[in-house]
């Protein structure tokens, strides 16, 4: 924030940081094959199925499951979705960032 200027604007952030998003689309686009496949692995390999069982909703996984596990990316980008309709909401019509 030091380094803040008054000409930047927010949006411009965003802007740089949605390179970075195509890590998501892979994750979302092959997640229904990671969940067939941990089920299919969970099934047919029993060292696999004791270690969930072993790290199944434990202190180190945050009382999570692996299944809720894996769908902390996606609760992460609705959060950025949920922020970027708040800023929106909240950013005067004749802000410099209301159009970015």
């Amino acid at each position: 924030l030091h380094e803040w200027s008054t000409t930047q604007c927010l949006g411009d952030v965003f802007t740089k940081f949605s390179t970075r998003l195509s890590t998501y689309t892979n994750f979302f686009n092959n997640y229904t094959t990671a969940l067939k496949t941990l089920d299919k692995c969970r099934e047919s390999i029993p060292q696999f199925r004791a270690f969930l069982k072993r790290h199944d909703k434990t202190y180190s996984t945050k009382m999570m499951s692996l299944q809720e596990i894996l769908l902390c990316p996606s609760k992460r980008f609705e959060e950025y979705v949920t922020l970027l309709y708040a800023l929106r909401l909240h950013t005067p019509p004749d802000h410099s960032d209301r159009p970015d």
